[in-house]
């Protein structure tokens, strides 16, 4: 994901448990992501043999090559939490989010308030494009609404 969508502060993902330092506080959301293709990313390029060809590995795993993600150059294993595309593939690097006396708000993008259009354009277009995923575009709606989950925040609300 490009370092400059919008609502994000965080540099560093979080590496102990990544996905899995999510679901205590997003139960619901992770739920709904478990049971996404998402969640299981890396299994497609097992089946095709393309678990270690870096190309493929960068949109399949969460954070590939930055601090505290996927390590660059390794193959991809379906046993390991960042070998998919986890929360942090879409709202960004959230170490800062999930620190016990960090703030919870505004450093982690949300993207339930977000344009639908500018998120395929930001996010999801950076691995959903031509040459990775024919026919994405015209399919956008139905994509969206098979990955939604989480709600949008009232200003003054707790984050959990």
């Amino acid at each position: 994901m490009p370092d400059d969508c919008s609502g994000r502060t965080g540099d560093r993902f979080a590496a102990e448990g990544s996905s899995a330092a999510c679901k205590s506080c997003h139960e619901s959301e992770y739920a709904i992501w478990a049971k996404s293709a998402h969640a299981h990313s890396v299994e497609s390029l097992e089946k095709k043999d393309k678990d270690a060809e870096a190309k493929c590995v960068r949109c399949h795993v969460t954070g590939y090559g930055r601090a505290g993600g996927f390590p660059e150059g390794k193959k991809a294993n379906s046993g390991e939490d960042l070998a998919r595309v986890g929360c942090e593939s879409c709202h960004g690097p959230g170490a800062d989010h999930v620190k016990d006396d960090g703030k919870t708000r505004g450093n982690i993008l949300g993207l339930a308030d977000k344009c639908e259009s500018c998120v395929i354009l930001q996010v999801c277009g950076t691995c959903h494009d031509e040459a990775n995923d024919p026919g994405f575009r015209f399919n956008v709606a139905h994509k969206i609404d098979a990955q939604r989950h989480g709600k949008v925040m009232k200003a003054g609300s707790p984050a959990h």
